[in-house]
């Protein structure tokens, strides 16, 4: 990252007013019950940080606030008024004006000259000072670090890095400080100050190394403390929401420590009748949608080729399904309420079950119960509010008898469960988890075991931070990580902590592996090397000065590389993208290049800005390549698809723009062609090399407006031989508006193999009956048709006779139709999700059946009640 002084623009500010510091632009903060205020300032709270640097400077004629009794510590402070804090200090007589063009008479032109004549401050390349841009570190530093004499290292040659150095030295930089070019906070700006005139100044600071290094790693619990107590996080209720972390956490996990400890036996074991016993199980039977070949994706339904295991409600059925006329539930896994079951694995004879538990906490409640593994205080038992902890539970199951199911381990990790990833015998899990950064005090002295064997210095500060625990069946609480082992990134600015865990499902005693940081995942990309996770940022965040009208709005996305070696995840890389990532399939590593695919939703002081980019980086450093930008103006991704050095991406607003995009060159990203026809994909599916197929609704364009009203589900095969010039080659539109399908929004729920010519996905069908009827002056091609159908719709599939119906499978009567209402099915046990095949059979899994039915004939074999 290179600068050079005064020679970079960040943001238009607020006009200058007649006073310093009394931009008048934010909203007050109202404190809290549980904050009290400052004597001075009403937003300053009794918690806040930075809170004695603010007063000593206010009690000093440093600083001053608005006449309102506020100090607005989340507003950002433009050249003039910080001139005025820093040079003003060392001369309170300044003379001078006319120093600069936009410097001339000005409540500030005094300090601006002769901050000038001392060779304090300078101007830009076109000869103007710019009172109005923000103020940035990078700058401050060097302003500061002239007024007040400070010798810095010299530490290379980008011009900063001796004033940056000089203030880390002197231990003047708060934590907060997480980047070179992002304006500094009014708070921010005092606690420098007030820190460089306490010297000796023995708090944490942030340093020039952690700046300008892409992962920092936390050096103490203290320092972590500090950054999860950060100023943009002062306005929390920082006592309120103390309650249950730390300690607490430990006594709900304990509470259900007896369910940990037990082996989950079948509830039910049904006896295998005689053509069960002779059946073998198959080799050709499909597999879950996923991303990316080799790496498995949990569903709610999984096979080995012989038995079905499926996810119903808050139990695990294990089904027989060979010979399919037979099919029976052999085994039923239960964890009564504690347990919820989301997403399972299957292989090699391994089940793995992935879901959440929900454990609350009420202080009297479980001390009554004396489930603490330890002694708490009377003093402690005054009533917090019932607490949630949400942890994500792993079983590992040995399924080689299907029929009794052995559970060989169990997990619980702290956090929510986000996403996880199968390869090979690891399983990788992505999970976010809350962190406070104040524990009772009450609570500190109690920490438990789990400080045993840390270093002296961990363990005497460890009681004070939130971390986050995991354990293991019954063994003992532990940390995921002490303070030393959390990551933490310049820029982020989440109180949250990412973990990254790997588990051993072959020999699963083994400890986790894990990778915890100061951050969040929302979408998240994996191959057979690295995890991606992508956060979208939001600057105004930062800030309580924010301004549509004047500030950049645009989103970003902070990218994070894990590395995944011998199951071992490991941070490595961050970066960044502009916009917001659709999902997962917005994302793809090739030949050691990340592609990303961006929408754009900004604002200008008229209209909406919509527009699309591709961005290309090196993987290994996830430094930017390429680009695309400005794609598709005015219209918004609906899907994306990576097929090695090509990108099929589809936008739309009144027609469907099929994008063919070259990326054989990561660094000269360019548009091949593009397909222009009625409607949109939300979900592209490879064919094969040259061939996609498209899933998403017909449309038609409003009369009198500039979108258009989508129709029924449009499933449509693509020809992409000629990159120049793609082709719809056949398409099959379902249903009138209102048809639908978990498809569009899930990848999981399609069946495709191309080797059988067999298409297969849930759908829900609308159909307008009568379009001569009036509906109040409505377009035609508004008005949502009936439901007439709920089921799986299965077709064959090929390039020479494109999509034609096989046949229609529904877990509904006829009489179940009749009484189905105008818009959508009445029963939703009965609606199917997921479609599975073993040989020619297909199953289809709905909330409360499996049914087997003939993939030639499509008569139904059998089916079993969930």
């Amino acid at each position: 990252m290179q600068y050079r002084f005064l020679g970079f623009l960040i943001m238009a500010t607020p006009l200058l007013t007649s006073t310093a510091f009394a931009l008048k632009l934010a909203a007050p903060f109202v404190p809290t019950v549980e904050q009290s205020a400052t004597g001075t300032f009403s937003d300053i709270l009794d918690g806040h940080p930075f809170s004695s640097s603010i007063e000593y400077l206010y009690s000093h004629h440093i600083i001053d606030g608005y006449d309102d009794g506020l100090f607005r510590p989340g507003q950002r402070v433009n050249r003039a008024e910080f001139t005025k804090m820093v040079y003003g200090y060392i001369n309170d007589t300044p003379k001078g004006e006319d120093c600069f063009p936009d410097v001339t008479d000005e409540w500030f032109a005094p300090y601006v000259c002769s901050a000038l004549q001392d060779g304090i401050v300078e101007g830009y390349d076109d000869g103007l000072f710019h009172p109005e841009n923000y103020i940035t570190l990078a700058e401050a530093a060097k302003i500061i670090a002239s007024t007040y004499a400070l010798q810095g290292r010299d530490t290379g040659d980008v011009w900063y890095a001796p004033y940056v150095s000089a203030l880390a030295d002197a231990h003047a930089l708060p934590l907060s400080i997480d980047q070179l070019d992002r304006p500094l906070r009014r708070d921010e700006v005092a606690e420098i100050l007030g820190r460089l005139m306490e010297k000796n100044s023995t708090k944490n600071s942030q340093t020039l190394t952690a700046l300008t290094d892409p992962i920092g790693t936390v050096s103490s619990c203290s320092a972590l403390l500090e950054m999860m107590d950060a100023p943009n996080n002062y306005t929390a209720n920082r006592y309120g929401m103390a309650y249950g972390m730390g300690v607490e956490s430990l006594i709900d996990m304990a509470a259900d420590t007896s369910m940990m400890q037990r082996t989950a036996a079948p509830a039910m074991v049904a006896m295998e009748s005689e053509s069960a016993k002779n059946a073998v199980a198959s080799d050709d039977y499909s597999t879950t949608n996923v991303q990316v070949e080799g790496v498995d994706e949990a569903d709610t339904i999984k096979t080995d080729g012989k038995y079905l295991y499926v996810i119903s409600q808050s139990t695990v059925q294990i089904i027989e399904a060979l010979p399919a006329a037979d099919m029976q539930v052999v085994s039923t896994l239960e964890w009564g309420e504690s347990f919820y079951p989301t997403e399972l694995y299957v292989s090699e004879h391994r089940l793995v079950v992935v879901g959440n538990s929900a454990g609350f906490y009420d202080g009297r409640g479980i001390m009554e119960d004396t489930v603490t593994p330890w002694d708490v205080p009377e003093a402690s038992l005054i009533a917090p509010p019932r607490y949630n902890r949400e942890k994500t539970r792993v079983y590992i199951y040995d399924t080689s008898n299907a029929s009794a199911p052995q559970e060989i381990e169990n997990y619980a990790f702290e956090g929510n469960y986000q996403t996880s990833r199968r390869l090979g015998e690891h399983l990788y899990l992505v999970m976010n988890r809350y962190a406070d950064p104040v524990i009772m005090p009450y609570w500190r002295d109690q920490y438990p075991r789990v400080m045993e064997g840390m270093p002296a210095p961990e363990r005497e500060n460890t009681p004070q931070v939130d971390l986050p625990l995991y354990q293991r069946g019954d063994e003992e609480l532990q940390l995921i990580a002490p303070c030393s082992g959390i990551r933490y990134l310049p820029g982020n600015h989440y109180q949250n902590y990412l973990i990254v865990a790997a588990i051993n499902i072959e020999t699963p005693t083994l400890r986790p592996q894990t990778e915890v940081f100061l951050g969040q995942a929302e979408t998240v990309y994996v191959n057979a090397e690295n995890l991606y996770v992508a956060l979208p940022m939001y600057n105004q965040a930062l800030y309580t000065d924010w301004n549509y009208e004047k500030d950049e709005a645009r989103q970003k996305t902070m990218l994070f590389r894990f590395a995944l070696e011998d199951g071992a995840p490991e941070l490595q890389a961050k970066g960044y993208a502009e916009g917001s990532l659709l999902n997962q399939f917005s994302l793809d590593e090739y030949q050691g290049a990340l592609r990303v695919a961006t929408h754009i939703n900004d604002w200008d002081s008229r209209q909406s800005i919509q527009t699309n980019n591709v961005f290309t980086y090196n993987a290994s450093d996830l430094t930017p390549l390429g680009s695309i930008r400005d794609i598709a103006p005015g219209e918004s991704i609906y899907s994306t698809r990576f097929m090695g050095e090509k990108l099929y991406m589809v936008t739309f607003q009144q027609v469907d723009p099929l994008f063919v995009i070259d990326l054989q060159d990561p660094k000269k990203p360019a548009i091949l062609g593009k397909l222009k026809i009625p409607g949109y994909s939300n979900y592209l599916h490879p064919y094969d090399d040259t061939h996609l197929i498209g899933f998403g609704k017909d449309a038609v364009a409003a009369k009198d407006s500039d979108f258009a009203w989508y129709q029924g589900m449009k499933v449509a095969i693509f020809d992409v031989s000629d990159v120049e010039h793609p082709v719809q080659m056949h398409e099959v539109v379902i249903g009138d508006r209102g048809t639908d399908s978990e498809l569009l929004y899930n990848h999981k729920a399609l069946l495709f193999d191309k080797s059988r010519d067999l298409l297969a996905f849930p759908i829900t069908v609308a159909q307008v009956k009568d379009r001569t009827a009036q509906y109040s002056g409505q377009e035609e091609a508004s008005i949502y048709g009936e439901t007439v159908f709920q089921g799986a719709h299965v077709y064959n599939i090929n390039l020479k006779d494109g999509i034609t119906p096989r046949g229609e499978i529904t877990h509904y009567s006829e009489e179940d139709m009749l009484k189905m209402g105008d818009y959508y099915p009445y029963d939703y046990e009965k609606n199917i999700q997921r479609i599975v095949r073993i040989d020619n059979v297909l199953y289809t899994l709905s909330p409360g059946a499996v049914y087997a039915t003939d993939g030639t004939t499509m008569q139904t074999l059998s089916h079993v009640d969930l």
